[in-house]
């Protein structure tokens, strides 16, 4: 995927077409999880907040970290066992195009 930058640090994901249902997507090493409902996207860091590990698609709208079987919402992000939840991104959208700031 081609990554477009944008001054400020933002970079682009792609359209907001691109993401019709939660999708795990990668810029610069960074993996990414960009979900959407209603006119409205968010984007986590897609990286277990308890141990930084992978997350691989799990049942349902469900992600599982690979390394401690956690569990996270695709649709919010929030960890099923109550843990802390994913790490939000910032997050808009201009003509069409998700942007996301990294760090």
């Amino acid at each position: 995927m081609l990554v477009e930058a944008e001054e400020g640090g933002w970079e682009s994901l792609g359209t907001v077409k691109d993401f019709p249902k939660p999708r795990l997507t990668a810029i610069r090493g960074t993996y990414i999880l960009v979900t959407q409902r209603e006119d409205k996207v968010w984007t986590y860091v897609a990286l277990c907040p308890k141990d930084r590990g992978p997350l691989q698609w799990a049942r349902g709208d469900m992600l599982s970290c690979a390394w401690c079987s956690s569990q996270y919402s695709t649709l919010t992000g929030q960890n099923e066992d109550g843990g802390p939840g994913l790490e939000p991104l910032p997050v808009k959208i201009a003509d069409g195009r998700i942007w996301v700031k990294l760090g």
